[in-house]
């Protein structure tokens, strides 16, 4: 299909030519006019609106063809199609669209959309006027409508007197309100609007990662003395306590943060992600804290066993996050160096550890970790570094301009399938009541083994040895 595409080219050249010297010639017009109607049908098959896309098409996973690229004000028009409806394209487009064109820029694309004007080679007016005008303007009000509404795109407009939500308006008063076709989806859309644009955003003011309390603060009870605290029995309201925490952090985290560069040290942007980054190196040095706590090589191996076992729980509650931060201490240089005290695990608990070390080592793009991954259920937590990794690889290594400068939409729809697969694991919430003798321990033994540092740690560890 590419190739009749350049065939396509070139004869419209030459029948450009043809008309112009030979214009008795027919026979080379009426082939053009047989590969344009075969092309026509292709494009509409294959969800493009002109066959030119096919050029620039990339394939899905079913081999389908998919657009690769075009200008925005092509993308735009492949947005509000009057023929083809393409949700997966519009949530694509709307997550990623910041990233190659701004909202007062859109909402010219899309007011320029609904004012299309009639192509001169249009024999029948009322026909093009109800088959293609006015189903333009109703997919452009729909888009108007979904970009209002959705969190990962509405917080676009916050701000109430903003100059995207002014534009807005006076397009509703200018180009829409005089139709009277409309009339219901202008009432929709200025109510929709005016009460996005009063409510709170969902702000990027985030998460604090620094305390198990912070959320709810209680009283601090103390019937469990802290000394009993890390034992076997407890390891399921343990493992309980931290997913809660894991999931408050997780949610948090907004889908526009993941289109930033997390490859600079300056994460501001994306400050939720970075939360949960940082509680991911606290709880692994914290499991460096308390093994390294106490003084004899056989209640060091006991707390490696608590911990091997406790990373199980998490793993069984499918929290991969809080598994992989328990497994990243155990892994930590200060604890693996203990021989005396992993010579004391048994194998079965080593083979244990190890499945899971393995699961998020890394190893052939964190193959293992990607099969467990495929079948997990919900409520789940992933591997955020996984993701990041995936997003990173994407941003760094593919273009953001095609080679003839227009926008190279495969690279934001490719990030746009992994934002919105993490979207899905936000979903479905954890059920967990808060123990707050628990919340308490976790709280105070984190912040201290952040305290002391890992520095410090490795020195403990070496007279440990």
């Amino acid at each position: 299909i590419k190739q009749l595409v350049r065939y396509q080219q070139s004869f419209q050249q030459l029948k450009e030519v043809t008309e112009a010297h030979h214009p008795d010639f027919k026979d080379i017009c009426f082939v053009i006019s047989q590969l344009d109607g075969l092309l026509e049908r292709a494009s509409k098959n294959f969800n493009f609106t002109d066959p030119i896309e096919i050029l620039s098409c990339t394939l899905n996973e079913f081999g389908h063809p998919r657009i690769g690229g075009a200008t925005v004000d092509v993308l735009v028009e492949r947005l509000t199609h009057h023929q083809l409806v393409d949700v997966e394209f519009e949530n694509d487009f709307m997550l990623t669209y910041h990233k190659f064109t701004t909202p007062l820029k859109l909402l010219g694309y899309l007011k320029d959309r609904f004012n299309i004007t009639q192509p001169y080679d249009v024999i029948d007016e009322a026909i093009w006027l109800n088959t293609v005008k006015k189903p333009v303007q109703r997919r452009v009000l729909n888009i108007l409508k979904n970009w209002l509404k959705r969190k990962y795109s509405g917080y676009d407009w916050d701000v109430k007197e903003s100059p995207l939500c002014n534009a807005f308006k006076e397009f509703l008063t200018t180009d829409v309100e005089p139709l009277e076709d409309y009339a219901v989806f202008v009432a929709e859309l200025k109510g929709l609007v005016d009460a996005t644009s009063n409510t709170p955003s969902v702000d990027l003011g985030f998460a604090s990662s620094h305390s198990f309390d912070y959320l709810t603060k209680r009283p601090r009870s103390s019937s469990r003395a802290c000394e009993s605290i890390l034992t076997p029995t407890n390891i399921p309201a343990i493992a309980n306590q931290i997913t809660n925490n894991c999931w408050r952090l997780f949610k948090a985290i907004q889908p526009r943060e993941f289109l930033e560069d997390f490859s600079r040290a300056d994460q501001t942007e994306a400050p939720n992600i970075k939360c949960c980054t940082e509680d991911f190196n606290r709880t692994s040095l914290w499991v460096v804290f308390e093994i390294l706590s106490v003084d004899s090589s056989k209640e060091r191996s006991n707390l490696i066993q608590f911990f091997i076992t406790l990373a199980e729980k998490l793993a069984e509650i499918r929290n991969i996050s809080g598994m992989a931060s328990i497994i990243s201490g155990l892994n930590n240089s200060a604890v693996a160096k203990l021989e005396k005290s992993w010579k004391k695990i048994s194998q079965a608990k080593k083979d244990v550890f190890d499945y899971m070390t393995n699961i998020v080592a890394g190893r052939n793009n964190y193959a293992e970790y990607k099969d467990v991954m495929k079948n997990i259920g919900l409520p789940s937590i992933p591997f955020l570094v996984v993701i990041l990794k995936d997003l990173t690889a994407l941003l760094l290594s593919i273009p953001d301009l095609l080679e003839d400068g227009g926008c190279n939409f495969y690279k934001w729809r490719r990030m746009s399938e992994i934002i919105h697969d993490v979207i899905s694991y936000q979903i479905i919430e954890y059920d967990i009541e808060r123990d707050s003798d628990i919340s308490h321990y976790l709280t105070k033994r984190i912040a201290e083994a952040a305290d002391m540092g890992e520095e410090m740690l490795r020195k403990i560890s070496n007279t440990k040895k």
